[in-house]
This record gives structure tokens, sequence and C-alpha cells, in this order.
């Protein structure tokens, strides 16, 4: 993303109007610098007009680009529905076939939501209880990262019994209440022999 300094000069002068008041310079080069990572020109002007029509006070630089691209649930929703059909392409493939390239289009936040949840096979394999929670978390974690937090957050933990098969790449914890289930079918089993 880029802003031109023409367009950043004209959006801002347009709400130092619109809200009768003026920034000082060094608060001008924070929001340049913080508009210039996230939008580009069409954006930024876009998201002015809008906020100027519908604000009653002035926004602030993470306002016009929340406006420019929505907020970060917004975000989240968007980049969630992504995983899941990647997740639903990773599922159908052979192992030699799968890769990342479902996933190259998610944002770094997106992907260290991702690996905060256990990766895509976790989402894969995972049944429609399961996965509300992973989606649950997914967000959560999404709304509260950064950009740069893929290799600081914790992989979110599972307790399981069951071991990997030798020579596959992936493995998702049978859930609780599907291990309880099992059990009591074991049990069972064990009773009518």
């Amino acid at each position: 993303m880029a802003i031109s300094i023409k367009a950043f000069d004209q959006g801002l002068k347009l709400l130092e109007m619109n809200y009768e008041r003026e920034l000082p310079e060094p608060i001008k080069n924070i929001w340049f610098q913080h508009l210039d990572q996230h939008l580009t020109d069409e954006e930024f002007l876009s998201a002015v007009k809008h906020l100027i029509l519908n604000n009653r006070f002035m926004p602030t630089a993470n306002e016009l680009v929340e406006q420019a691209h929505g907020t970060k649930e917004v975000r989240a929703t968007e980049e969630w529905q992504m995983v899941i059909k990647a997740a639903q392409q990773w599922h159908s493939m052979g192992i030699s076939e799968r890769g990342s390239e479902a996933l190259a289009y998610l944002s770094d936040r997106a992907k260290t939501a991702l690996q905060a949840v256990g990766g895509i096979h976790a989402i894969a394999v995972a049944d429609s209880y399961r996965l509300g929670h992973l989606e649950r978390s997914f967000t959560r974690v999404y709304c509260q990262s950064r950009k740069t937090d893929a290799r600081m957050l914790p992989q979110e933990q599972h307790k399981s019994t069951q071991k990997p098969q030798e020579g596959t790449e992936t493995y998702a914890p049978m859930p609780e209440h599907i291990k309880k289930q099992m059990e009591a079918l074991n049990a069972r089993w064990s009773m009518s022999d």
C-alpha cells in the first residue's frame, strides 16, 4: 500500500476544515506513516469522504484504515472463510498433494491466528462443534495480535492419547466428547463378549 503526499494533504485538509481542527506537524507525520502502510490514495480519500458525512468527531488515523478495510472482526471473518475453504480443499487432497498454496493469500495476522488454533489440519478434521470453538479462538487471536506475532504465539494445547501415524504429516487430536463416546462403546462391547 502507498499513499501519495498529494492525496494525504488533500484528505487531511478536508478533515481539518470539516472538524475545524488543525493537526500539529509531528502528528501529521505519524498519520502519514501509518496510513502509507495501510491505504492507497483511493481508499484514503473514500474513507475521508465517508467519515466526514457520518461522524460528528474527527476520526483517528486507525479509524480511517478501519473504514477502508473494515474492523478487525470483519477482516477476521473474511479470512476465516478463506481458511475454511482451504481446509476443505486440504482435507480432500492426498497427503502428497497438500501444500500451502491455498493459504498464500492470508494476511500475517490470519497466519498467526491459524497457527495459534492448531493449523489447517486441525480445522480440516474438526467436527462442526469443534469448528465453532476454533472460529472463536481464531477471531480472538486475530483481533488481539499484531502482524509480527506469528512466531511468539503458543499453539493451542490439546490433550489426546492418539499418536500420529508414521509417514503422515498431519495430526489432529480426537475431541474429548468423541473419546468419551468411544470409551462407552468399548465398555459395552467388552461386557457383551
